[in-house]
């Protein structure tokens, strides 16, 4: 009689332990109570341009003004090292007449630069987190984590302008002179044009949406990872310019060809 007892309670919590969220017969027709944005893309270490809006950058050239750093980065796909990059820059002072040959910098005042960040972003969509039978009235939370697969989930990228071509006038700051072919000295009044920059254009590649290759249901995401409101060094964990809020540094001119 106590194995036949023992047995029936076994049986009976077995049961409660996996009894269905409703009758047996209903064929559950579910319908969404309640939606949240739930991440379902991430990209490790990914390489985005960002906009820095008034950034005391210490970049600026005594000479003529021009924004040394933004050089550097508008130019790191036409030189292997910081060293040649840094030559050429040298060559391009002197043949514009610079008369800080684009070497000396300083700041007084804040400038908008375009740079590169390693980051760290995530998306995330509108999406069912709970759902309730329209004919047994049994409540469930929704599985979102199919979103992770990728062999059934397929990204969809669209191109985002993080800032449009545009160039640059740069003038001498102070009476100076170059040189012709033949070394001979010409004079350079300060305020004389002295060259013009043309910076590229700069464009991330972002998730636009998700699919199923099944079904073609379409997942449209938007970036929930930080937007990188400002770049500043004053609140930085090492004095160097980085975002106030996530901390994502902006990369130093020799850091831009490594």
């Amino acid at each position: 009689i106590a194995t036949i007892f023992k047995r029936f309670i076994e049986i009976k919590d077995d049961l409660e332990a996996n009894k269905p969220d409703g009758p047996l017969d209903c064929d559950h027709v579910w319908e969404t109570t309640e939606t949240a944005m739930v991440d379902v893309v991430t990209h490790v270490d990914e390489e985005n341009w960002v906009y820095i809006k008034d950034v005391n950058s210490m970049s600026i050239c005594n000479g003529c003004g021009m924004d040394i750093y933004q050089w550097f980065v508008d130019n790191r796909d036409n030189y292997e090292t910081a060293a040649e990059a840094s030559t050429a820059l040298s060559f391009l002072g002197d043949e514009t007449g610079c008369p800080a040959g684009h070497g000396a910098t300083n700041n007084f005042h804040d400038v908008n630069q375009v740079a590169p960040i390693i980051e760290t972003k995530t998306y995330a969509a509108e999406l069912p987190v709970e759902e309730i039978c329209t004919l047994c009235g049994t409540p469930r939370e929704r599985d979102n984590s199919e979103f992770t697969n990728r062999s059934i989930w397929v990204e969809h990228t669209k191109e985002v302008v993080v800032h449009e071509a545009w160039d640059e006038e740069l003038y001498s700051k102070s009476d100076s002179y170059k040189y012709d072919e033949d070394y001979n000295e010409i004079f350079v009044p300060a305020g004389s044009l002295i060259d013009t920059l043309h910076h590229p254009r700069y464009v991330n590649s972002e998730v636009e949406y998700l699919e199923n290759i099944n079904t073609g249901e379409k997942i449209y995401v938007t970036v929930s990872s930080c937007k990188h409101p400002r770049f500043d060094n004053l609140y930085s964990s090492d004095g160097r310019i980085r975002c106030v809020e996530c901390d994502v540094l902006r990369p130093s001119p020799s850091e831009l060809y490594q």
